[in-house]
């Protein structure tokens, strides 16, 4: 399978938060808000930051969701072939594990055509 999900492939620091929030690309589906721009650590290949908001869900469900998507950017192939940091917000409450796999596949596909 993938590699591990390693610290350096992570967004950890406000700054890249925010780097993303301006001026970036965006994707919307029904349980994910994707922002996406080339890489500001251009050694580290893509990185990504997850946000998922307490109105989603207790710290259980949250957390979940957060594990979803890490193992979903880590298996996805595209991710080793470009540089690019995202920022995936999760919306909505009540969301299935499934459906936010399904949304998170359907956002590598539009980035495999971008």
């Amino acid at each position: 399978m993938g590699d591990s999900f390693k610290k350096s492939r992570r967004l950890l620091k406000s700054n890249d938060f925010k780097y993303l929030r301006v001026g970036s690309r965006k994707f919307n589906n029904n349980s994910l808000v994707c922002f996406f721009k080339p890489s500001l650590s251009r050694d580290h290949g893509c990185r990504i930051g997850i946000s998922v908001s307490k109105k989603t869900g207790n710290a259980v469900s949250r957390n979940r969701y957060k594990r979803i998507l890490r193992e979903s950017f880590r298996l996805e192939p595209l991710m080793r072939q470009v540089s690019f940091d995202f920022l995936m917000v999760v919306k909505g409450t009540k969301i299935s594990g499934e459906d936010l796999r399904n949304d998170a596949k359907s956002f590598f596909k539009f980035m495999a055509n971008t």
